[in-house]
């Protein structure tokens, strides 16, 4: 069932000059980047408030392309660079029990400012994007 599911999130939907892939079936944040990257995509990188916005108007969290994982405190973006664009919730990224080294956009925070650090082992819903040229 899950492969079925895999399957049914290929199409796109245009946001700006990206396109966004909804995929319907949960993974962790390393799984999650090698779908994205197996379809010529990304996990999303967040370059804008409207961006934010639209990436916060989908009805479940969703991994974001950041991670800490390097190196503790440096938030990297998935194709290599620093992040310097952040929506954390207040407190946040906190690294609860030093294990929290994924970024995610969290349901269970409302308003802009709604970014979560996670284990990067939690299975969540995600989001493809393809960044058009």
């Amino acid at each position: 069932l899950e492969r079925r599911l895999e399957r049914a999130s290929t199409h796109w939907m245009k946001f700006g000059n990206t396109c966004y892939s909804f995929v319907t079936s949960r993974k962790n944040w390393s799984d999650s980047k090698q779908f994205c990257e197996s379809r010529g995509g990304q996990l999303p990188i967040i370059s804008s408030e409207e961006e934010q916005i639209f990436l916060s108007s989908f009805p479940n969290s969703i991994w974001l392309g950041v991670t800490d994982e390097e190196q503790e405190g440096v938030w990297k973006l998935v194709d290599g660079t620093n992040a310097t664009t952040f929506y954390w919730r207040r407190g946040q990224p906190d690294n609860a029990g030093q294990k929290e080294n994924c970024a995610q956009i969290s349901k269970w925070f409302n308003g802009l400012n709604n970014w979560n650090d996670l284990p990067c082992s939690i299975k969540l819903f995600f989001i493809c994007e393809k960044i058009l040229k």
